[in-house]
């Protein structure tokens, strides 16, 4: 009983603050509705593992680098709870955005989010918890161990008598009865669509004015800037990767070209990470790894893989016409649907067009360079 009430608690208490009417307080309640959710897909992860043992005749699935993985970043922690399905991909996909886009902001810097956002974040968990109980309701094998003395807790639904010797049945009734009372004084936030949609158009608006910027700098006759520079100068332990591009005259001359290279460092990022960290960054170990080719000036390599075409631009257009049709769906359920639909497909995109303007705008800046 004790981990259902613990459970129980922070449930109740995120509800509570999420019910507030300032943001401050709204803001704690992403948090710890993240905190919730990601301690007990942990749960599902120990119960993963623990059934994936090696025997006489077969080795276990997950080797010890997997299990680092999903243990290090919650990305791979989601890919492995979805695999197993006690997540389906829509989950997942809202889980992550959540998690990345808004709790993590809010966590690093606070005043950052703003009251739309976290609107948008408590809809998601709640539509979420309430549709996958089992997220809620599973409590690890170890709470067969714990003392069925410890009693119900009141959070509204009522105190009520059990026959002690069917203690695995009256747990699991009142953990219920309990969760959708407190889900069930959850109050939504009715302007859930327009929420979606505000967010879906500025990020479009956002697309399209970053991309005018990067075409109206390729096109200037006299141009004579180099995105490899400017990511040499930003990019801090990688900056000697672009540097060697620098100095040979290799340069992306194209919008597509500067988008498939910050498509490619934003991709292998935490490999890039697990490289530094290894000291093992040799020719012989890795000389068909991708990060090597790099390493030797080798980065047409992979926009040769793609044909020199970025290979994430989305139909602006008819993400517009969709994001219109938002206005005859009825059902948070079709709302959230399109807007993973939406945001995924506009994602990559968004990303690295951001990033490269941002650092455009760093370099631009001679304040930067002192």
């Amino acid at each position: 009983m004790q981990t259902i009430n613990q459970i129980l608690r922070k449930l109740d208490t995120a509800v509570k603050l999420a019910n507030k009417d300032t943001i401050e307080e709204r803001k704690l309640a992403i948090i710890l509705f993240d905190h919730l959710i990601e301690t007990q897909l942990r749960r599902f992860e120990t119960l993963i593992y623990n059934f994936d043992k090696s025997t006489f005749s077969s080795k276990r699935k997950y080797s010890l680098k997997k299990r680092e993985n999903s243990n290090r970043y919650f990305k791979e922690l989601l890919k492995l709870i979805k695999s197993h399905n006690y997540i389906n991909k829509k989950e997942y996909y809202l889980i992550k955005f959540c998690h990345i886009e808004i709790r993590n902001k809010i966590y690093h810097d606070f005043d950052s989010i703003n009251n739309e956002l976290v609107n948008l974040g408590l809809g998601i968990y709640f539509h979420i918890l309430k549709n996958n109980l089992s997220i809620l309701t599973y409590s690890g094998p170890m709470i067969a161990l714990e003392d069925p003395n410890v009693g119900q807790v009141d959070f509204g639904q009522g105190i009520k008598e059990y026959d002690i010797d069917e203690y695995v049945i009256w747990q699991n009734d009142y953990q219920k009865r309990a969760i959708n009372h407190i889900l069930g004084s959850v109050k939504q936030d009715p302007n859930i669509k327009a929420i979606v949609s505000n967010i879906l158009e500025n990020k479009i608006n956002i697309i399209r004015e970053n991309i005018e910027l990067l075409n109206s700098i390729i096109s200037e006759p006299d141009n004579e800037l180099n995105f490899y520079s400017i990511l040499s100068k930003w990019k801090g332990q990688y900056s000697d990767l672009f540097y060697k591009c620098e100095i040979k005259g290799i340069k992306p001359i194209s919008l597509d070209a500067i988008l498939l290279c910050y498509l490619f460092f934003r991709k292998y990022k935490d490999a890039f990470e697990d490289l530094e960290r290894s000291n093992i960054v040799t020719k012989s170990n890795y000389v068909d790894d991708p990060f090597h080719n790099f390493r030797l000036n080798a980065l047409n390599n992979y926009m040769l893989k793609y044909s020199n075409e970025y290979p994430h631009w989305p139909k602006i257009d008819e993400i517009k016409r969709k994001i219109a049709g938002l206005s005859k769906l009825t059902t948070i359920n079709d709302i959230l649907n399109l807007f993973t639909t939406l945001n995924n497909k506009t994602e990559n995109i968004y990303k690295d067009s951001c990033e490269a303007i941002l650092d455009y705008h760093a370099y631009c800046d001679p304040s930067n360079w002192k």
